[in-house]
């Protein structure tokens, strides 16, 4: 697995369309990063807050998190005990469905918890709970039983869909994926270049976009602009080198790209 600008590739381990977690990480940490497959986040242990897109979710305990793919997510450092379950497949190439009927839930990405939506919750609960213990315990055929629990979960999704379901946004994932994918190289360029001086013209170039065309893609897909992309990017960066003490506020500023103490403030 690795993130080939913003893009998650080579999510699968196993010849087979699915991944599962068990994460009890202290100092967890993951950067900013978007993937093909559907994300759920199941909460077993304690809170934490994440990001997604341009919004800070907070997640507690029993909480279940739906992201839709092409939702760009991330994982500020956590300094404290708990058990999150990350459970990643790709509904359209699991076995004997298509992908034209997980539409109405696979486009918002939704935040179930127990208290908003009890029966709900419940439901998809006890799937992702039969889910985490059939590929723990791996018995023979079990990668038909995970099949037959996603299609339990997706089915408890789509049924649930309405104007009533708790979503944080309801932007078309498949608008979405298709415009970061035409941004990648954009992405390629800001990690390799942020410390140096970077222009919106030569992003534009290198991806191979004019710079209006450019400007709307980035603004369109990452709903802010390029220089508030780059900034944030920045900022990150120098929050990063900031956590050794052996770097000043001014060293992490230039060396994060900000030319001056001014820009960087």
């Amino acid at each position: 697995m690795f993130i080939d600008g913003l893009h998650e590739k080579d999510i699968y381990m196993e010849n087979f369309p699915f991944r599962l977690v068990e994460n009890t990480a202290v100092d967890m940490e993951y950067p900013s990063h978007w993937h093909n497959a559907v994300e759920i986040l199941y909460l077993l242990e304690n809170s934490f807050t994440m990001k997604i897109n341009s919004s800070d979710i907070l997640l507690r305990e029993r909480d279940i998190l739906i992201i839709a793919a092409g939702d760009i997510h991330s994982f500020p450092k956590i300094q404290h005990t708990g058990t999150r379950i990350f459970i990643q497949f790709d509904p359209a190439k699991l076995e004997g469905i298509g992908i034209d009927i997980l539409k109405p839930f696979s486009v918002d990405t939704a935040l179930i918890s127990p208290d908003s939506s009890p029966e709900f919750h419940k439901s998809l609960e006890e799937q992702i709970l039969m889910l985490i213990d059939e590929y723990q315990n791996k018995d023979r055929a079990y990668q038909f039983a995970l099949n037959a629990r996603i299609f339990d979960i997706m089915t408890i999704l789509s049924r649930s869909c309405s104007d009533s379901k708790p979503g944080l946004n309801s932007l078309k994932s498949g608008k979405k994926v298709y415009g970061l994918e035409k941004l990648n190289k954009a992405f390629e360029y800001i990690e390799q270049n942020y410390r140096n001086e970077i222009l919106l013209k030569d992003a534009a170039k290198f991806s191979g976009f004019s710079e209006y065309h450019f400007s709307r893609i980035f603004k369109d897909t990452m709903e802010k602009n390029f220089h508030d992309y780059l900034k944030e990017y920045r900022i990150k960066k120098s929050e990063s080198l900031l956590s050794d003490s052996k770097y000043s506020i001014s060293q992490a500023a230039y060396m994060s790209g900000f030319n001056s103490l001014a820009t960087f403030n």
